[in-house]
């Protein structure tokens, strides 16, 4: 499949995945929601503190989209080890 998407098959598209773009549609970034509820959820542990981590994936083979399939959380030593 293309790496952009026609409309349609974006609005066909369930919220397993979320795709953001440019304006002028060269560069985009593909997330799976799980993912998301991931980074969110180190967002909400770490309330006020910076969460550091790291995006975990791959680019497509126009190198127009990158694609994240994981994310690392924190290193310990950014937030309460209680957490």
């Amino acid at each position: 499949m293309d790496s952009r998407e026609s409309a349609g098959a974006q609005a066909r598209r369930t919220m397993a995945e979320l795709g953001f773009w440019t304006p002028d549609h060269r560069f985009g970034l593909k997330i799976a929601a799980d993912v998301v509820e991931a980074i969110l959820g180190h967002c909400r542990d770490a309330r006020d503190v910076e969460t550091g981590g790291i995006l975990i994936g791959e680019y497509t083979d126009l190198h127009d989209c990158a694609l994240v399939h994981q994310v690392t959380g924190p290193p310990c030593a950014l937030l309460p080890c209680w957490i």
